[in-house]
């Protein structure tokens, strides 16, 4: 059990916030889960949640029944905090500019409720110098201890094993020293806290998403100049990850771009603050886009008529998800239909999002496949991995196999070698 139990807010309940939630309800504080959308808050109460990650609906179900977690709408539930966690999802536009208005402005719908004894956790995606904007709110200077900054360090499909067994805590303070009543809300995760300016800690998590970028953008044209020169970047990554200077984490795997969303998010942020022409930060972008074509280069290059059969395993925005939101693989799948191509896809998760009627949802795997022209294959498929059939099936396929990181391999490693099957990094 926690020593001192602290009765936490969390404002906004998308991935991040339902995250937040569950997990500090987890430890043993007492959560007051927010969010103004009734329907959202329903549908937790009923255990429905807007995005499915793994392990996410016990930990609610839990909760739930042991009363340590409460969802509401109503602002005035808000109103005896001991920390109020700003967790609003930050909207990105098509060209991953973030609308920080947004999240402002629910926490000024929210400010005047809260205790002046609350304080604030800013987690949500905000740019650099957006603590100052808060303090502002509250109707305190730049050095109140009120307005901390955490940046968030999860993934879509990963989210609760993260929280729990991160590598460390960042937590910015005005001072940039430890806070007591801080303390006592994270130590019983047992993680490591690194503590530093609130606007170093902003400023931290726009750095590390940049570079996370760079490094899968990096790896993009290292892979582009395999495929011209007979190099296998798959080797390659062995290679830079073998040296301790990178180590054996590092985002250097050959395949497709990232998405846009998070990393994309801080990348224009950082572009937009820098403003400066032909920089590292600037071109990340267009050489990640680059990247990302590759499904639409082969496929053009593999679909010689307009009806051609396309079916891509994988969909969602990341693996172990059902939301289409900032997914690549779904603007692919909508352009190839501009050639009416017909196009089909098999999930690990039902998607419950509308997606165009002219794409087929198929369940099983092995149907997926017959009488195809092509199959993209996008993201590890739980019903792939002990299927014996479909993995005789595709040891020699007479259909195209686009495989951009090579996931097929693990369990046919004789498909590198078939003519028909297609990977990033390798002629």
């Amino acid at each position: 059990m926690i020593q001192t139990k602290l009765k936490v807010g969390v404002a906004g309940l998308w991935h991040l916030g339902a995250i937040y939630s569950v997990c500090f309800a987890e430890i043993g504080h007492e959560v007051i889960a927010y969010d103004p959308d009734i329907e959202k808050i329903k549908g937790y109460q009923n255990l429905i949640t807007p995005v499915y990650e793994p392990g996410l609906l016990d930990l609610l179900q839990k909760n739930l029944l042991n009363s340590t977690i409460t969802f509401t709408n109503d602002k005035q539930k808000l109103d005896d905090l001991d920390f109020l966690i700003l967790a609003f999802d930050t909207p990105v536009d098509e060209f991953d500019n973030a609308d920080n208005m947004y999240v402002i402005s629910q926490f000024e719908t929210v400010a005047p409720f809260l205790s002046t004894n609350t304080k604030i956790i800013i987690s949500s995606q905000l740019p650099v110098g957006s603590c100052n904007k808060i303090q502002q709110i509250i109707g305190e200077g730049p050095y109140s201890s009120r307005v901390l900054v955490h940046p968030e360090n999860l993934r879509l499909g990963k989210a609760i094993n993260s929280f729990f067994s991160a590598t460390r805590i960042i937590i910015g303070t005005f001072d940039g020293k430890p806070d007591t009543l801080a303390e006592k809300l994270f130590n019983p995760f047992n993680i490591p806290i690194v503590w530093m300016h609130n606007k170093s800690a902003e400023m931290t998590k726009h750095a590390l998403n940049a570079f996370l970028a760079a490094s899968i953008t990096f790896m993009g044209e290292i892979a582009d100049l395999c495929e011209k020169t007979g190099a296998d970047a798959k080797e390659v990554e062995i290679g830079l990850k073998s040296d301790p200077r990178i180590g054996h984490s590092a985002y250097l795997s050959p395949g497709l771009g990232f998405a846009g969303g998070t990393l994309a998010r801080d990348v224009q942020t950082l572009s937009n603050i820098q403003m400066s022409e032909g920089t590292i930060l600037k071109s990340i972008m267009s050489s990640n886009k680059i990247n990302n074509d590759w499904i639409i280069r082969l496929l053009q290059k593999y679909t010689t008529n307009t009806c051609s059969r396309i079916c891509f395993w994988g969909v969602s925005y990341a693996e172990n998800t059902n939301t289409l939101r900032r997914s690549e693989i779904y603007e692919v799948m909508k352009e190839m239909l501009k050639s009416s191509h017909f196009i089909s896809y098999v999930e690990n998760s039902e998607i419950t999002e509308k997606y165009d009627s002219r794409i087929k949802h198929i369940n099983d795997l092995e149907q997926s496949i017959n009488d195809i022209d092509v199959l993209v294959v996008t993201k590890r498929l739980s019903k792939f991995e002990s299927n014996s059939r479909v993995h005789k099936l595709l040891s020699n396929p007479k259909f195209i196999i686009l495989d951009p990181a090579r996931l097929l391999l693990d369990r046919l490693p004789d498909l590198s070698k078939n003519k028909n099957y297609f990977a990033v990094g390798r002629a």
